[in-house]
């Protein structure tokens, strides 16, 4: 009885707005019907004034809270009471007295974000190094972009993967970890929709070309590779490389010496290679090669590394680079493509790492390795090919010679 009448309270509590009181009383709008169209306080903020939007932010932060804590005074005990704070997420989100149509709820979401994160940071151990890596990710996402937008599309998802690896770690605080990821996945919905809806960012076409494609959509399944290897063992995942980059060196050398079979694989499947391989083997080819010798050469924590590298920093320079390049350093090579492939390359890095045992150190090195191979990759030699052994070359001579 107790819990329904917390979360009864926990629902009203949350539908009391704030935004919508205040435009109806000092405005005579309908916050929901100017700007973005959001109950919210920056809306408030832009279309009421200031004092109105600093208080609707302070009871939209606390409603949460304030809930939880009523629910905890009726003698409901963790975790039980943090349903009450979800319904005045709900009562914030679906208001009863105005249709059911209220503000995104971010707010609200956040106060009780703040408790969950205080409770676990209290009870379990946290992997900072992540979150610094997730902190320098962000900062080079704005210094790129110049807004604050593509941060929260972008940083958010790194924010998952630690929450699934601390969810998987941790029996403890499984159920608010549970919580804190779930409320990011909608914090992150929220963001996408915005940017979608109020078209903050526009893409601009030579990065729809190169991220719209069936291959680079694909690139981030190839970390199905490290997972392999770990898990089935150095044969097999060398075993299944050399079959698909056999295959694929018969497809290059066909084509390259049969023309009509060249143009006959250009134009009938889009999107199997770029217009720069068309006389040369693909960068397919060359990244199956890389991975098969590298695995091959290197030990498996430096292998799995110079992959991961290879993956994750050529998308993150594929998107930065195309959208945001200001700074050229070599021909199209820019200042800000290499900050991005080294901010998402270590990210990585310490995210597989972590898992592996990988000092800190190797996995720094790494990432710079292959954010610099990649950078001087525009002489002719293909980055797919260069960065993992060079990474791996370089890791293992670091390691001899230390």
């Amino acid at each position: 009885m107790h819990l329904f009448l917390s979360i009864l309270i926990g629902y009203i509590l949350g539908s009391v707005s704030p935004a919508y009181f205040f435009g109806r009383v000092l405005k005579h709008i309908d916050i929901r019907e100017v700007g973005t169209h959001n109950a919210g306080a920056t809306n408030t903020f832009r279309n009421v004034g200031l004092w109105p939007a600093v208080i609707t932010v302070i009871y939209d932060l606390g409603k949460g809270l304030l809930a939880i804590g009523i629910a905890n005074k009726l003698g409901i005990d963790s975790p039980w009471y943090l349903l009450a704070g979800f319904a005045a997420f709900l009562g914030h989100r679906f208001p009863f007295y105005l249709q059911f149509r209220g503000g995104q709820g971010s707010a609200t979401m956040i106060g009780i974000l703040g408790l969950l994160l205080y409770q676990i940071f209290s009870t379990i151990t946290i992997p900072w190094m992540l979150f610094i890596g997730i902190a320098l990710c962000a900062l080079a996402t704005f210094y790129i972009s110049k807004d604050d937008e593509p941060i929260g599309m972008i940083v958010i998802p790194l924010l998952w993967l630690i929450l699934i690896k601390l969810i998987i770690d941790n029996d403890i605080m499984r159920v608010q970890l549970i919580l804190v990821l779930a409320i990011f996945i909608y914090m992150w919905a929220v963001s996408v929709s915005n940017i979608i809806h109020h078209k903050l960012i526009t893409l601009l076409p030579e990065t729809r070309k190169q991220l719209l494609n069936w291959r680079t959509i694909a690139r981030p399944l190839a970390i199905l590779i490290p997972i392999i290897y770990i898990f089935a063992g150095k044969p097999v995942i060398l075993w299944i490389l050399g079959i698909l980059s056999l295959i694929l060196i018969i497809v290059d050398l066909v084509r390259l010496i049969s023309s009509g079979v060249n143009i006959f694989i250009f134009n009938s499947i889009k999107g199997f290679l770029k217009e720069k391989e068309h006389k040369t083997f693909s960068s397919m080819t060359y990244f199956l090669v890389a991975g098969f010798l590298a695995i091959l050469l290197f030990e498996q924590n430096f292998a799995i590394l110079a992959i991961t590298f290879l993956i994750f920093g050529d998308l993150a320079t594929k998107f930065f680079g195309a959208q945001y390049s200001r700074h050229f350093i070599l021909r199209e090579r820019s200042l800000e493509g290499l900050i991005a492939y080294f901010s998402f390359a270590l990210f990585f890095g310490l995210y597989i790492g972590g898992w592996l045992g990988i000092p800190t150190i190797y996995i720094v090195l790494g990432a710079g390795t292959a954010a610099f191979t990649d950078l001087f990759s525009i002489f002719g030699i293909d980055d797919n090919f260069t960065v993992a052994l060079i990474t791996g070359g370089v890791l293992t001579a670091v390691k001899f010679f230390g």
